[in-house]
């Protein structure tokens, strides 16, 4: 089979069906395994291995990710555009050829005003019943917005303005939950960017940008081993210990957790254990993975912990069993982020290890669980 003039061998094509795979989420009890933001490193594995023919390759493999959301029982369909949108210009990023430094992207005000309006929305319409299946419209865009936020330190945005910015956004995030309920009983529609939290874990996406550019340009870590390590263990914890923990202490404290207003979320923001483990081994190699990959069970624990009263034996136990998968597979795009601006790796070899992470929560239609 030919793509353009470039042959393209069977190997290459059964990475199609193996995409196809993470369009799935699957659920059994208090365990799940949502899978789609696997597309991500895979999709960067394919276009520095394959060069443009994997656009392709991604653009037919992540199909699935695309047709509304339907559930049945213990498995439904991601419903993942903007992890597909993602995928698609991460393969374009590593396929491209030319030097780094001539791949920055330059980006200004207005286009990030745009961004923080539009992406961090959540649309869910409930749709109707078949049988046993459930079926629904989502969109969803935060996975952009917080992929673009990583172009936006890339390109050497002014660090006061995105803070001044996502700041502003995370207000108004915080008065609109306050002023306008977001759950109707077939419509959910939400602005995510509306916690502590996510706020804290927008600008961490901003400055591991700005970081993974101090590197190329200095061509030396950007930071001392001690400092990068909090850094790892500030994402993780910001994003691992999360909704459950920061719930259950609020409980703690007298309020009533069906109410909770947004601003007392200052952990569990979505997405943040990826980044933990891109920065884990962006900047400490190795290591830095394995702390980001093991501190995963330990707030697994901690999260059982909670739902137990902060009480032993641990009565109620969940676990989100892509977290550490997905951990892995973005420590290792880290990894060869980190090779290639020390000149000390080759090939980028992430998307060997499947990874799964959550499509941000549509609780319209059947919750789903995920990195927070």
């Amino acid at each position: 089979m030919r793509c353009g003039l470039r042959p393209v061998n069977l190997k290459a094509l059964l990475w199609i069906p193996a995409l196809w795979a993470l369009g799935f989420d699957w659920y059994a009890g208090r365990l799940s395994f949502t899978p789609a933001y696997l597309a991500v490193p895979i999709a960067a594995y394919l276009g520095q291995r394959y060069g443009r023919r994997a656009l392709w390759l991604v653009g037919l493999g992540g199909l699935p990710l695309l047709p509304p959301l339907e559930s049945y029982a213990f498995v439904s369909l991601a419903s993942a555009l903007d992890v597909y949108a993602v995928a698609l210009v991460v393969c374009a990023l590593a396929a491209d050829e030319r030097p780094l430094a001539e791949r920055v992207p330059r980006f200004g005000l207005p286009l990030l005003a745009v961004a923080l309006a539009a992406l961090p929305w959540t649309i869910s319409f409930y749709g109707f019943e078949l049988g046993g299946v459930r079926i629904g419209v989502v969109f969803g865009f935060t996975a952009m917005l917080w992929f673009l936020l990583f172009l936006f330190g890339w390109s050497a945005f002014p660090a006061r303005q995105a803070v001044a910015a996502l700041a502003l956004a995370a207000a108004a995030g915080i008065g609109l939950d306050t002023i306008v309920p977001e759950v109707r009983r077939h419509l959910l529609w939400a602005y995510r960017l509306d916690s502590p939290a996510a706020f804290l874990m927008g600008m961490a996406y901003f400055a591991a940008g700005r970081l993974w550019a101090t590197m190329l340009r200095t061509r030396a870590s950007p930071l001392p081993p001690r400092y990068a390590y909090a850094l790892v263990l500030f994402v993780a914890v910001v994003a691992a210990l999360g909704y459950t923990a920061n719930r259950a202490a609020f409980n703690a404290i007298g309020f009533e957790g069906h109410i909770l207003p947004r601003w007392s979320y200052l952990v569990g923001a979505p997405l943040g254990l990826p980044l933990a483990g891109l920065l884990g081994g962006l900047l400490l190699g190795r290591r830095g993975i394995a702390v980001a990959v093991l501190a995963v069970p330990v707030f697994w624990t901690l999260d059982a912990f909670t739902l137990s009263g902060f009480r032993l034996p641990l009565g109620e136990f969940a676990a989100q069993l892509h977290q550490p998968l997905a951990v892995l597979a973005f420590g290792l795009l880290g990894l060869a982020m980190r090779g290639r601006a020390l000149g000390t790796e080759g090939r980028l070899y992430v998307a060997r290890i499947w990874v799964g992470s959550k499509k941000i929560g549509v609780r319209a239609l059947r919750p789903r669980d995920g990195y927070a």
